[in-house]
């Protein structure tokens, strides 16, 4: 992705001068902070500052065991027991997002966390060891362990657990002198390496953490020589992420809604923080107000986030009203008892983000999400021209998730693949994810009505192909069409999938009707296949070939039904499917007419009746 680095709103002058008067509006710990010896900081205003450890019923139990030398870094890997030395060269799972968090000292975090609950000075001193041990192992970005210490992201994050843990050692029985320089002067350290160009992560989400430890680094200790600088650089790039990461409706282009929650979240926690410091951005405020927007239309009628791209499900219920500036997510998170109402249908089309929805406090609830895009590879799964379904109680038709990040497990590789997705598999390979793919997927018309709302989508992902979705949502009977058009110079092999929920049974109940029965609610849906196939395979937690598998926690995987429609030897392919959320009075049949702006849909009910839906091209 290109970066246009432009001016912030604040100008060099400003944050200077800021800078230069801020030891009047920082926390204790801070205002007096240097590398050079100092005495006692005045009594003025405290500053609230990030925290990579939520403060809950776990913290000190976590913290007991790395008391113990039982290396507790997250909840995804069982506490790693070492004999009282480190030499953070360790990796005991050989995963590299293991190494990530160790290298952050987020046991500091932990640690700095249960002393603030319980002002145990133990805690404490456990933290100091951690740090003072880091420090010793891994001077500077020449002299390091492990490849993973000076990374970008670890770096970033290091700064925000040694930073909180100086703010609560400052003013403990333990305090020494001497061991708060040898973390400023480390911390000097993080900044410089954080405001070279030549470590920060472009186009990622990790720049924005980057950014976050340069602001408050600068804002905490304005007497650092580059605190200036750093707080510019950071401004700066910050809002550029502002700008290009997130599209101008809201929706943030890492392909995954939990990472749209994390983006948001760091720059919510990035504003109120500079605020502390009578410092605005308007930019930054605009553009957290739409990204909350989107999530209201997100989630799902169980308040779920969907697991599309590198996400698992979280709760939006879960958010707290009072941190919110958007009048719809507020109505979503209240269930409707502040707020304003969402509609029940929108198209994202910058985003590549399609929801179509009943009315919930009416009828049975549905939803419906579709996704074409491929704005970058980060993050990035094989899912362009894919669908979500839940009906009622139940997920019928789902993604396949994150499963971990490791590039060299074949189940990763797997739920990352079309397969995993659905949509369509050309030649039974999915389509590569790589920077020349970027621009290549994207929503090309919709339509929302009374009657129905439709959107249609296409790629060119797979070399010589053209791949065209149409979706139809017909609102009098709940139902659904699919249709996909594939068009090549070539013959190809064409794949439709479509991942069942694990909470769903499957059945052939006719020549090419699938009855869909929940498990929670008994509810019926029907998948009928209209264009006749060459192959059709059910799969269920199969490990050769890898297929039909959901993951909904890291590492953990489980069985689901996947169904594979499949013909061969074709140029040009027209495959057309029917959901219905209603078996007895859904679609029984439809056909397509073509003019040159238009794709004319006549819809054929089981109960006899027929209607039009006019298609734009």
């Amino acid at each position: 992705m290109k970066r246009n680095w432009k001016s912030s709103m604040i100008t060099y002058s400003v944050a200077a001068s800021l800078l230069v008067s801020m030891s009047a509006s920082v926390s204790p710990a801070y205002a007096a902070s240097s590398t050079k010896s100092s005495s006692a900081a005045p009594s003025v205003k405290k500053v609230n500052l990030f925290k990579r450890v939520s403060s809950n019923s776990q913290t000190v139990g976590i913290a007991n065991k790395l008391l113990n030398n039982e290396l507790y870094v997250n909840s995804n890997w069982a506490p790693y027991k070492f004999n009282g030395k480190l030499t953070w060269k360790e990796n005991p799972y050989k995963d590299d997002t293991w190494s990530f968090y160790f290298q952050s000292l987020d046991m500091v975090g932990y640690l700095t966390t249960a002393y603030e609950q319980t002002h145990s000075q133990k805690y404490l001193e456990k933290a100091q060891w951690y740090i003072e041990s880091w420090m010793n192992a891994n001077p500077s970005p020449q002299k390091q362990a492990s490849r993973f210490a000076w990374r970008d992201h670890s770096t970033a994050n290091r700064v925000v657990n040694m930073a909180q843990f100086l703010d609560q050692y400052k003013g403990s029985s333990i305090y020494n002198k001497s061991f708060e320089n040898k973390v400023l002067k480390m911390l000097e350290k993080h900044g410089d390496f954080l405001m070279d160009d030549k470590n920060y992560s472009f186009g990622s989400n990790h720049g924005i953490f980057q950014d976050r430890s340069l602001i408050e680094l600068a804002l905490l200790f304005p007497n650092m020589s580059h605190s200036q600088q750093w707080y510019k650089k950071g401004m700066d790039r910050l809002l550029v992420h502002v700008e290009e990461d997130v599209t101008k409706s809201g929706v943030h282009k890492e392909h995954s809604p939990a990472y749209h929650l994390l983006v948001l979240n760091l720059f919510k926690n990035i504003n109120g923080f500079i605020k502390q410091f009578n410092v605005k951005e308007p930019r930054l405020t605009s553009g957290i107000s739409k990204m909350e927007d989107y999530l209201a239309y997100l989630g799902d009628p169980s308040g779920q986030l969907p697991n599309l791209g590198d996400s698992e499900p979280y709760d939006l219920y879960s958010l707290s009203p009072k941190a919110l500036t958007s009048d719809k997510l507020l109505y979503v998170v209240t269930k409707g008892k502040q707020g304003k109402k969402p509609d029940k249908d929108i198209v994202y089309t910058d985003g590549g983000t399609a929801v179509f929805k009943n009315d919930w406090s009416k009828e049975t609830p549905l939803y419906l999400l579709f996704t074409s895009a491929f704005h970058s590879t980060t993050h990035k799964h094989a899912d362009d021209l894919s669908f979500l379904l839940s009906y009622g109680k139940t997920n019928f038709f789902v993604d396949s998730g994150k499963y971990n990040y490791s590039y060299t497990d074949p189940y990763r590789e797997y739920v990352k693949s079309s397969l995993a997705h659905n949509t369509v598999t050309v030649d039974k390979k999915s389509f590569p994810i790589t920077k020349d793919q970027v621009n290549k997927s994207k929503i090309n018309t919709s339509e929302i009505s009374k009657a129905y709302s439709y959107v249609t989508g296409s790629h060119e992902l797979y070399k010589g192909v053209k791949v065209k979705r149409t979706l139809i949502y017909l609102k009098s009977t709940n139902s659904i069409i699919v249709r996909d058009v594939m068009e090549s110079n070539k013959n190809h092999t064409y794949t439709d999938t479509f991942n069942i929920g694990k909470d769903v049974d499957v059945k052939k109940s006719a020549a090419r009707v699938f009855t869909l029965t929940s498990k929670l609610d008994k509810k019926q849906i029907e998948l009928i296949q209209l264009t006749k196939m060459n192959t059709i395979k059910n799969y269920k937690g199969s490990s050769s070939p890898i297929a039909g598998w959901q993951s909904l926690e890291f590492n953990k995987k489980l069985p689901i039904t996947q169904l594979q429609f499949t013909n061969n030897n074709q140029k040009n392919a027209d495959y057309k499917f029917i959901i219905n959320t209603d078996t007895t009075n859904g679609i029984k049949n439809y056909t397509v007419k073509s003019t040159p702006t238009h794709d004319i849909y006549t819809i054929v009910l089981k109960n006899g009746k027929r209607t039009n839906v006019q298609v734009k091209k």
